[in-house]
């Protein structure tokens, strides 16, 4: 599940995907619409530097449940409890960042203001194109969109960390991160490109 060791030092590794969480929360609501990309790719690539050695760098539910079914032959009750308790930190991390990041944001009593908000292609992580849901359509593309660009990425990740990584850490944390830059380019402009269930579920909540 973890990385080798990790289920001795559980509070470090639960602590590591809250932060990592929280950061990526960050990236997506502090960026500019254009760049946002861009800032969630670097940021997976920074945070699996510092965090990957103590917890494998998650940050998603979608990765930590893929590992769990590649490593859950052995020590499945061990391994399930740790993927629940890590989904969970990634979620309060979610949360966190997210309550961060409203401190970065002027509030206007008067509801007249949203028409001063400049148009956008699309809107990064907000599970709707700039158009909205009007669309009868939409749902099912967002629903195709998304499974389709979580799973190659989450089967990327293997890859790189199972079986063709490079020897340095920096290099596979820069592959990952190209990989989510790649996939939430390819998804925004129909589903906002989460490709991450904390992600998805807390920006959509909040």
């Amino acid at each position: 599940m973890e990385v080798p060791g990790g289920h001795n030092n559980k509070f470090f590794v639960l602590v590591s995907e809250f932060l990592g969480t929280m950061f990526l929360m960050l990236a997506i609501n502090w960026s500019s619409g254009g760049t946002t990309p861009q800032c969630v790719g670097l940021t997976v690539f920074m945070c699996a530097q510092i965090f990957g050695p103590i917890s494998g760098a998650h940050f998603n539910p979608a990765v930590s449940l893929g590992f769990l079914f590649k490593e859950g032959s052995t020590h499945w009750v061990r391994n399930m409890a740790m993927m629940i308790s890590m989904i969970l930190f990634q979620g309060a991390g979610a949360f966190a960042g997210f309550g961060l990041c409203l401190g970065g944001f002027a509030f206007e009593k008067s509801s007249d203001s949203m028409k001063n908000i400049p148009k956008k292609d699309y809107y990064i992580a907000q599970l709707c194109p700039a158009n909205g849901c009007n669309d009868d359509s939409i749902i099912a593309k967002v629903f195709v969109v998304e499974c389709v660009c979580t799973f190659v990425f989450v089967n990327f990740v293997f890859m790189v960390v199972k079986h063709n990584g490079a020897a340095d850490m920096p290099i596979n944390a820069l592959a990952i991160g190209l990989a989510l830059f790649l996939a939430i380019r390819e998804s925004s402009g129909i589903s906002g490109g989460c490709i991450n269930p904390a992600v998805g579920l807390v920006q959509s909540v909040m």
